[in-house]
């Protein structure tokens, strides 16, 4: 029988330690991810912590910019809008100013013009042509301004009918155009007036492009007579209003 042969080695069968041993090992395991996740979380999370704070600030920075913004583009517009009031108020100021004065110097001339009228010893007396204003018009056309007056005053309502005429040099020659001959709109009959003391007639008359007109005759037909009148020349130089005489009223 060779050495050894034979030979049993027993040993206890411990079936409780060995479970004892894997239970402790899976405890150690569980143990050990139970430590790590909760290291990794506690640092995971003061990081997160951190940004969620940062992003709230953030927003709040964001809306206060914003809401600064909205403000803000809210005083610009009506700053925009007090600018443009101001200047349309400057506007409709100077143009009032402009109108005023106008006004006002018509209102002057009207002035002396009827303290001419009441004036006593002036040895002018009866049915006259006052004053006569001729000024430019779109389309070749000439504007007049023509003031009667009637100092009589015990004398009835003076009325009739009022043509003027222009002479001047056409094609070379001196010429003078008659009412008919002037574009009007009454080119047979005159103007029309009816007046006590004074009345002021208005119309236009259309000269020929190659006409130069140097003096206006006007005369005063009274009703009831084609022959006995009133006339008056003036000067053209005298009469014509220089620059923009479109306001002659």
């Amino acid at each position: 029988m060779r050495p050894g042969a034979g030979r049993f080695v027993l040993r206890e069968y411990r079936p409780r330690r060995i479970w004892a041993m894997r239970v402790a090992v899976a405890v150690g395991v569980v143990i050990a991810l139970f430590v790590a996740w909760q290291v990794a979380y506690r640092l995971g999370g003061d990081d997160n912590a951190s940004l969620f704070s940062e992003r709230d600030a953030l927003r709040e920075k964001l809306f206060s910019a914003e809401s600064e913004l909205k403000v803000l583009r809210e005083r610009v517009a009506i700053l925009e809008r007090a600018d443009q009031i101001s200047g349309d108020a400057e506007t409709r100021t100077r143009q009032m100013l402009v109108e005023r004065d106008r006004q006002i110097a018509d209102l002057r001339g009207e002035l002396v013009f009827y303290e001419s009228l009441v004036a006593s010893g002036d040895g002018a007396g009866g049915l006259q042509v006052h004053s006569l204003e001729m000024a430019r018009a779109p389309g070749g056309v000439r504007r007049f301004v023509l003031t009667l007056t009637h100092d009589a005053r015990e004398a009835p309502e003076a009325h009739g009918r009022v043509r003027l005429s222009v002479e001047g040099v056409g094609n070379g020659k001196l010429r003078e155009l008659a009412w008919a001959q002037l574009g009007t709109v009454n080119p047979e009959a005159g103007l029309e007036y009816a007046f006590k003391y004074f009345q002021v007639v208005r119309g236009d008359i259309l000269l020929p492009a190659d006409f130069l007109p140097r003096r206006v005759r006007v005369r005063l037909v009274p009703a009831g007579s084609d022959t006995d009148g009133v006339e008056r020349t003036f000067e053209w130089v005298d009469i014509e209003r220089k620059g923009d005489t479109t306001n002659v009223q």
